[in-house]
């Protein structure tokens, strides 16, 4: 499955919008944080 890199940042900006995070969020700051959960996950699948 390919994922382009706009798909994933609209994705990001439309969970932080639904939120009303756009306050305290940029797409920037939200692609950081979801790095170490989306490593954790990568890996766990990658094992199994």
């Amino acid at each position: 499955m390919t994922i382009l890199l706009d798909e994933v940042i609209a994705r990001i900006v439309e969970f932080r919008d639904q939120r009303n995070w756009a306050q305290f969020h940029n797409a920037k700051d939200l692609a950081l944080g979801l790095s170490p959960a989306c490593d954790s996950m990568c890996y766990k699948e990658v094992v199994s």
